[in-house]
């Protein structure tokens, strides 16, 4: 019951709770229309294909996920703040952020294209994915304009256009993959470029839209109050950046060490397994882009206040364990089925991802937690630890089991990470707690 009501007051309400359910139904929407582009791609491309297009998005997502999300989360994260107490948008921290991205990206870029077939044998073990390389670093600007873009309207907690942005993206794809695969044109080349040209005008909108002038004149304390968020947005980078580079490094070690020890069919079966495992993940950012900015705001930097919103959660997001288990036990004809049978095997290593994904839906607020209160050092450690255990599994389990290997491999790194943001996150919040109910008294005696 407590459970209902909950979700029943998230609805009809207008606070944190709403705005996550609220975006989290436009993320739905999206995320079906993705499926949809998914299965096209699945159905008319043969397995070498498919698993070429695998490549183009582990590329296109790398070195963005590497530079753009550490970037964008410290955007976040001090244009929330001063935007909570301005009302203003703080337009030199946005230059900021796009200067600092596209000048990183064109250095990566550039390193990366500067020998595909090296590149490919570097990441891949092989050069049979160097055209997938060259797609996916063009891809990946894209993807880069477009997650710069859909930050500015995320600080400013803007989740109406962010929404909008997210169907336009998956409608746009659609459509053009759909109407190829109609006249029998569509080959993995056009998929990718398809891909690449709908982000990057899409991206391009959206930052035309961001980073325009508030109307009216900013506070003269506004001023040293942005200088202040630009020194530490860019204190913070490092750690950031560290710490995403870390995500995006073993996120792709999967494909890395899959790719050398399996044939190109096999990475297929593995990557339709992780696409759905990608696109179930994905619905994190529905609650990861409403979680950050809230907790970036001054209202919720108290500790009370943050504990409480975390147990809360966790009694409320235990329960997705229910629909993930009667999909692992009854789901394998409707798989079968939609995907063909040609892919039976993704759907048991997706068994394993339906793991991780309980996992990251449960623990998902902490990561913000973490950033929200610039706790930047930590959170770098523990990526660290996880690319630890993700290498370390991935080298000892893929050579003999495959992708169900693999799957535990990232599985297993996620939760580490996780559980110890938990363990960390809760005594940090409960010191905070206890200091603010028992301030220190001043050592000097009473007069």
């Amino acid at each position: 019951m407590e459970v209902l009501r909950s979700i029943r007051s998230g609805l009809t309400g207008n606070g944190t709770g709403s705005r996550i359910l609220r975006v989290y139904a436009g993320d739905i929407v999206s995320k079906a229309i993705s499926v949809l582009s998914a299965l096209i791609l699945i159905r008319a491309l043969p397995l070498g294909d498919y698993g070429q297009f695998v490549a183009f998005n582990g590329i296109a997502l790398l070195v963005p996920g590497v530079i753009g999300s550490g970037i964008n989360a410290g955007l976040v994260r001090y244009s929330a703040e001063f935007f909570s107490l301005y009302r203003f948008k703080p337009h030199r921290l946005y230059r900021s952020a796009l200067v600092l991205e596209l000048g990183c990206y064109l250095v990566a870029a550039a390193m990366l294209l500067w020998s595909p077939p090296f590149s490919s044998r570097i990441i891949f073990g092989t050069e049979a994915y160097a055209h997938a390389v060259e797609l996916g670093i063009i891809g990946g600007i894209g993807v880069l304009l477009l997650q710069l873009g859909r930050s500015t309207f995320q600080a400013e907690e803007r989740f109406t256009i962010y929404v909008v942005s997210l169907w336009l993206r998956e409608l746009a794809v659609i459509g053009v993959l759909g109407g190829l695969w109609a006249v029998g044109a569509l080959t993995f080349t056009k998929a990718a470029l398809t891909q690449t040209v709908v982000q990057v005008l899409l991206g391009l909108l959206l930052l035309r839209f961001g980073l325009e002038r508030s109307v009216g004149a900013a506070p003269v304390a506004a001023f040293e109050h942005e200088r202040r968020a630009i020194a530490g947005f860019f204190r913070a980078m490092g750690w950031l950046i560290a710490y995403f580079f870390v995500l995006a490094l073993f996120g792709q070690l999967d494909l890395m060490v899959l790719s050398r020890f399996w044939s190109e069919q096999y990475v297929a079966i593995y990557g339709v397994a992780l696409k759905y495992y990608g696109l179930a993940l994905l619905m994190l950012g529905s609650i990861n882009a409403t979680l950050l900015p809230r907790f970036a705001r001054v209202d919720m930097q108290d500790a009370s206040a943050q504990r409480a919103f975390l147990f809360k959660w966790l009694r409320i997001s235990v329960w997705v364990a229910v629909p993930i288990l009667l999909f692992n036990l009854f789901g394998q004809p409707v798989f079968d089925l939609v995907n063909g049978v040609a892919y039976a095997e993704s759907f048991r290593i997706f068994n394993v991802f339906s793991v991780g994904i309980w996992f990251s839906l449960v623990l998902s607020p902490l990561v913000n937690v973490v950033i929200g209160r610039s706790m930047f050092r930590f959170l770098c450690m523990a990526g660290l630890l996880g690319l630890v255990v993700a290498a370390s599994l991935n080298l000892a389990l893929v050579p003999r089991w495959g992708g169900f290997g693999a799957s535990i491999a990232i599985v297993a790194a996620h939760a580490v990470i996780n559980v110890t943001c938990f363990v960390y996150v809760l005594l940090a919040l409960n010191k905070s707690v206890r200091a603010a109910q028992f301030p220190l008294i001043s050592e000097s005696p009473p007069a």
